[in-house]
């Protein structure tokens, strides 16, 4: 097999047309969405490759453009690839395969083991990619980055990129503009990228999407045309110190920006930066009690008994354990819920949330009590402290203690 030297810069995938003025976004899929470029140009297949156990699959009929033809046998499962002096035996769901060489007529036979084996999806057949291509002599190369893969027979794959200078759109210029408020107010909560044009610019929103707390941060590194006529912006999300503190509330970190419409008609986007894992275990906590909150309207607790365990499994088995809400059940005067029409708990506000160890954390905060005066015009009409515990079991955060404190 010749190897072969390649070098990919700008390879791009997920894109999201700007073409119109109406916000668009695009759902990553982490297992498809995947972009193939062969030998300089991109390459659209009418069935989608995509991705299974870390490898790609690729329908069988991409042989055709790596200058290969192939044979198949659909009650056997056969199948056979060949391109001048090399011939690729494989079979459906068969985890070996056998690679022919005729070197100066004599014939070499290796049997190899496959990471993954060909499958049939309805009537296409999928090979892994990686595989049948490098050892039809090309060199094959993922960017994972931009969820691309390059083949290339020879040569280098060299894109130069062209930064883009762009702006970020301040919030009284949001206000003061129809259409980007309408962007900005359909989209901010929804993790993604949206954009409209007009003659002149193009305006995108990037949207982090839903987290717990406070303190993170959004910001744009850069944008540049990777290849004619494709934008790329790339993005960082910025989460909280392990130590600050932060306000105990849902935020959508976003930023919008703007940059010369120019020659672009394409946009492609890339998000990092994680979460630090004690963060991002703190979040799920954070998220499960105030996810608790929201259900607490739901429970009569001057309810008959019957209806009470029924409401209580339904609307609160997903947050506290069994034990918990029998406990409640025992004594509903020490349960969170409804006891009058009006007013009625409306969520929880958390102040604190510590980690007591590996497998519980202690959330405080106050239940908030509302009416429809306060739904309306704002307010609260009361609020009532409580601790919480939550702790791990079978992998997954619940609320096992619930205790009152002062109303206010």
């Amino acid at each position: 097999m010749n190897i072969k030297r390649v070098l990919v810069i700008g390879l791009c995938c997920a894109a999201i047309s700007t073409g119109t003025v109406f916000g668009l976004s695009h759902t990553l899929n982490i297992n498809s969405d995947i972009k193939i470029h062969l030998n300089n140009d991109w390459i659209k297949l009418n069935d989608e490759p995509f991705i299974e156990n870390d490898r790609i699959m690729i329908p069988l009929e991409f042989t055709e453009k790596l200058n290969a033809r192939f044979e198949t046998d659909l009650s056997t499962g056969y199948i056979k690839i060949y391109k001048e002096d090399i011939i690729i035996e494989m079979k459906i769901g068969k985890n070996t395969a056998k690679i022919i060489n005729n070197n100066g007529g004599t014939l070499t036979e290796l049997e190899v083991d496959l990471e993954i084996p060909p499958k049939n999806i309805g009537s296409v057949c999928f090979v892994p990619l990686r595989f049948v291509a490098e050892n039809l002599d090309f060199y094959v190369q993922w960017d994972n980055w931009q969820r691309a893969v390059a083949v290339k027979e020879e040569g280098d794959v060299m894109t130069v990129e062209r930064p883009i200078e762009f702006e970020i759109v301040d919030r009284e210029t949001i206000l003061n503009n129809e259409l980007l408020l309408n962007l900005y107010n359909g989209n901010y909560m929804s993790k993604g990228l949206y954009s409209l044009m007009d003659d002149e610019w193009i305006y995108v929103l990037i949207s982090a999407g839903e987290k717990p707390t406070g303190g993170y941060g959004l910001s744009v590194d850069s944008i540049t045309e990777v290849t004619p006529g494709t934008a790329y912006i790339n993005a960082t999300l910025n989460s909280p110190d392990k130590d600050s503190i932060v306000t105990q509330a849902l935020t959508f970190p976003n930023k919008m920006l703007r940059f010369d419409k120019n020659n672009i008609v394409d946009i492609q986007w890339d998000l990092s930066g994680n979460e630090l894992s004690d963060e991002a275990e703190r979040n799920e906590v954070t998220s499960l009690v105030q996810n608790f909150g929201e259900q607490l309207k739901m429970v009569s607790l001057l309810a008959p008994e019957d209806i009470i365990k029924e409401s209580m499994e339904k609307h609160y088995g997903e947050y506290v354990t069994s034990k918990l809400i029998e406990d409640w059940l025992n004594d509903p005067m020490k349960a969170p819920g409804r006891f009058l029409s009006s007013p009625w708990p409306e969520r929880i506000d958390i102040l604190t949330v510590e980690k007591l160890s590996e497998e519980e954390y202690e959330v405080t905060g106050n239940i908030i009590e509302l009416t429809s005066v306060e739904l309306k015009e704002g307010g609260i009409a009361s609020k009532r402290s409580i601790t919480l515990n939550v702790k791990k079991y079978d992998g997954k955060w619940l609320i096992d203690a619930f205790n009152f404190g002062e109303s206010d």
